[in-house]
């Protein structure tokens, strides 16, 4: 059997580990899709969990700062169409205090303010990772 130095070895563990590495991406990619595929992240403290799979950033303080207000208002504006998205989904968005068929309001600026609090909100995400 014929000697080597570790030195020149090296080399050729490293290749192999990173070839194994690069095979296996998918397998890795495929894992994580199906652990995460069934949950849903919705709601802020769902959504704090997945990215502390990934950073050990605070987020809704990042979020805060670059929405410019407290943790506590971003949070509870999220959560807010995140509940009205639910009704709108799941219950047809009919208010069960009144008589039967009448919906909870909505009008234009509603959505807008909602798509536009939901647009801040990722693009602080994005430059926070």
């Amino acid at each position: 059997m014929e000697s080597h130095p570790i030195s020149s070895l090296i080399p050729a563990i490293s290749n192999s580990i990173e070839n194994k590495l690069n095979s296996n991406i998918y397998w890795l990619e495929n894992e994580i899709r199906e652990t995460l595929s069934f949950k849903s992240f919705q709601q802020p403290d769902k959504i704090a969990d997945a990215i502390r799979l990934i950073s050990d950033k605070k987020l809704w303080d990042e979020v805060s700062t670059k929405i410019g207000k407290p943790p506590k208002d971003v949070k509870q504006q999220l959560s807010s169409i995140v509940d009205r998205r639910n009704k709108i989904a799941h219950e047809a968005d009919i208010d069960p205090t009144f008589n039967i068929g009448n919906r909870w309001n909505i009008d234009e600026f509603l959505v807008n303010d909602a798509v536009d609090f939901i647009e801040q909100v990722v693009e602080s995400i994005h430059q926070m990772l």
